[in-house]
């Protein structure tokens, strides 16, 4: 009688855990839905003929972005207490620009550039 409460018990136990793991990849199966559905919107928007066109950045622009993401560097070293190097940093740069223009007609953006821009702005 109290083997087959225990295999009752242990049955409902794993029967909770199961319908837990469905919910939470339900969840997960939203939120991608939901990012593809953005995604979609987006291409749909970028391929449209209203879509902007492509503009150039101007010198100064450029100077602004790494006078920002200098900060941003220093910022993030302090607040995480560690030492990040400016390769890495400049590679997730690259990385992140990539990503983001992988769809868009740019030029290829090296890691040397983005190493040189930074190193000029901090003075290193």
């Amino acid at each position: 009688m109290k083997k087959s409460i225990q295999d009752l018990k242990e049955s409902l136990r794993k029967k909770e855990q199961k319908q837990q793991r469905l919910h939470e990849q339900e969840d997960k199966i939203e939120k991608d839905i939901r990012v593809l559905r953005y995604l979609i919107e987006r291409e749909e928007q970028a391929a449209s003929a209203q879509a902007p066109r492509k503009r150039k950045i101007a010198r100064k622009q450029v100077s602004d972005f790494f006078t920002r993401i200098a900060l941003f560097y220093e910022d993030l070293q302090r607040r995480l207490d560690l030492r990040i190097t400016y390769r890495c940093f400049c590679r997730w740069l690259c990385t992140r620009y990539e990503f983001e223009s992988r769809y868009r007609d740019r030029h290829k953006l090296s890691p040397c550039t983005v190493l040189g821009y930074f190193k000029r702005e901090r003075g290193g």
